[in-house]
């Protein structure tokens, strides 16, 4: 199954969004996370990355994942109630198995998400 998240972040405490050895990321948390609640190892694709330091009101992102996710809003829920409070996420929506947060951002975020059904 393919997953796409809504999620904003207060980049203040994260070396940006990419997972980097010795450095705590935006990517590094909801990984964990999401493996946690999934119960299996997640890998998220973006649909873009930031800098060290920098917020981010609105992104897109994708995992697969064994996991049949029956409830969305409890598993929202869950999953905020997991990160830290600078990391949230707004929505979670099954996509195609062809959706891909970064290469289908056409012209923006939202007109990706809408195209898939986000």
């Amino acid at each position: 199954m393919r997953y796409a998240l809504e999620i904003a972040y207060n980049g203040t405490n994260y070396h940006g969004w990419q997972v980097q050895p010795n450095a705590k990321t935006v990517q590094e948390e909801i990984e964990k996370h999401l493996s946690i609640l999934c119960k299996e190892p997640i890998s998220v694709m973006a649909s873009g990355r930031t800098d060290t330091g920098v917020h981010c009101a609105q992104q897109f992102i994708h995992f697969d994942s064994s996991t049949i996710i029956k409830s969305q809003d409890h598993f929202l829920y869950k999953l905020n109630g997991m990160l830290p409070p600078d990391i949230s996420v707004a929505g979670l929506r099954k996509v195609s198995p062809s959706f891909h947060a970064r290469f289908d951002a056409l012209s923006s975020a939202q007109t990706a998400a809408n195209h898939h059904g986000l």
